[in-house]
């Protein structure tokens, strides 16, 4: 039987089919079918519970080369776009906007939405749905699917849609709509967000965790398991870049034997994910070995005490964003993300931070136990190629003579972008 998540991902590509190729000039016909495909995803949400990011994922990959993008295309958020011109879906009439504060849960999301969209603010009716999901504090499997039916269809879950919606949680949602109208990010102004199979406290300017990230926590995972088979077999991890700590928890939750250390630049970072860590109770297991740790420490000064041993695995998300790309981010990410955390360096390519870890990796992995010296980045999909011919492929002879690291694999993202890439320590000097 096919899963939720697939058919959801179906459901997005057969969207595609119906839609134009232009963000202003999206047809009414085409805004309609998306819609009907998201209430039918909503619908299969409910018959078998997931999280937020999964359906979002699957919505997301057709948009990707629908709109303006950096050539990063990591840093726009568009899941639903609206037209101007479909301004009329929401049209309402004064009493029915003096009534907004006396209001239902279906009026409070037309009337939401409306203001959103007028002020120009992204997703305008998803970012509604989100707001008030959670200033209703609905369940997070649900909740925000159940707000996307209700803002379709008069019918569905009408429980929900006539609940009035108190004045405190109008006054709280208000000042949510106020927020978002200014760009800020729909994960900073409820200060959680969902990444994998578990959800993450965020808060600025922390990087917001993106789902392509969740395709490097799966490549990883199968990585191991290939090279790990008893489970009982302890191994380190060094997460560089942690940010929330989405990919380094994500890892510790999914292998109990490994021992996560993480690191970061960042103070906010350091303790957004060290926060993150305790919430989901990896900080450390019964035995009082440390799970997940997270320390302040840049990527070129980060060294291993002497007695220390090494990491069997390397993964990050580092910053990559070639310097020329900036200007291109939209508000919602230039204006509140951490611009460390973004652009990659002076170097045109945006590789010094991804540099510094490569010159790392063999001091990092030296005395690891399982000796494997794998490395696993995210990478703007103008990079791969650069590294590949820099750093030559692990199988040729030539790579020997150029560097102590040599290039593996590279990955498409869901938007078939080359995304991440795996490099490797051929050998380390004695």
């Amino acid at each position: 039987m096919m899963s939720a998540e697939g058919i959801a991902f179906i459901l997005a590509i057969l969207y595609l089919f119906f839609s134009t190729a232009r963000h202003e000039s999206t047809s009414i016909s085409g805004i309609t079918m998306s819609r009907s495909l998201i209430s039918l995803s909503s619908s299969l949400a409910n018959a078998w519970p997931v999280k937020r990011s999964t359906i979002i994922r699957s919505l997301w990959c057709g948009y990707d080369n629908r709109l303006k993008f950096s050539s990063s295309g990591r840093y726009e958020d568009p899941i639903l776009p609206i037209s101007r011109s479909h301004l009329n879906r929401f049209s309402t009439t004064k009493a029915e906007d003096e009534s907004f504060y006396e209001s239902t849960v279906k009026s409070a999301l037309v009337m939401g939405s409306k203001m959103l969209i007028e002020g120009g603010a992204f997703e305008p009716e998803l970012s509604a749905c989100h707001l008030l999901s959670h200033v209703l504090q609905l369940q997070v499997s649900n909740g925000f699917y159940h707000m996307l039916q209700i803002l379709e269809n008069d019918k569905f879950a009408r429980e929900i849609a006539n609940r009035e919606v108190t004045n405190s949680q109008m006054t709280i949602y208000k000042e949510f709509l106020q927020r978002r109208l200014k760009h800020e990010p729909i994960q900073y102004i409820i200060e959680e967000w969902d990444f994998y199979d578990f959800t993450l406290k965020c808060r600025a300017p922390v990087l917001c965790p993106r789902p392509e990230t969740e395709e490097l926590v799966e490549w990883v995972k199968e990585h191991i398991r290939q090279k790990i088979k008893n489970p009982s077999q302890n191994f380190r991890i060094l997460d560089v870049g942690c940010g929330t700590g989405a990919i380094g928890l994500a890892l510790a939750r999914l292998f109990p034997q490994a021992s996560v250390l993480a690191i970061d630049l960042s103070p906010e970072a350091v303790a957004l994910s060290t926060e993150n860590a305790k919430i989901l109770n990896l900080l450390d297991d019964v035995l009082g070995s440390t799970r997940y740790q997270a320390i302040l420490s840049s990527a070129s000064s980060f060294k291993l005490d002497d007695d220390e041993p090494g990491f069997d695995f390397v993964v990050s998300n580092p910053p990559y964003i070639p310097p020329a790309d900036m200007h291109t981010l939209t508000a919602d990410v230039i204006e509140y993300e951490s611009y460390d955390a973004l652009c990659g360096g002076e170097s045109s390519d945006g590789l010094d931070v991804v540099r510094d870890i490569i010159n790392q990796l063999p001091e990092w992995t030296r005395r690891s136990v399982l000796g494997t010296g794998d490395l696993f980045m995210e990478v703007d999909p103008t990079q791969p190629i650069i590294l590949q011919k820099s750093l030559g492929v692990c199988v040729d002879e030539l790579a020997k003579s150029k560097s102590n690291v040599c290039f593996v694999q590279r990955r498409n993202d869901f938007n078939g972008k080359e995304r991440f890439v795996r490099l490797k320590v051929q050998q380390w000097d004695k």
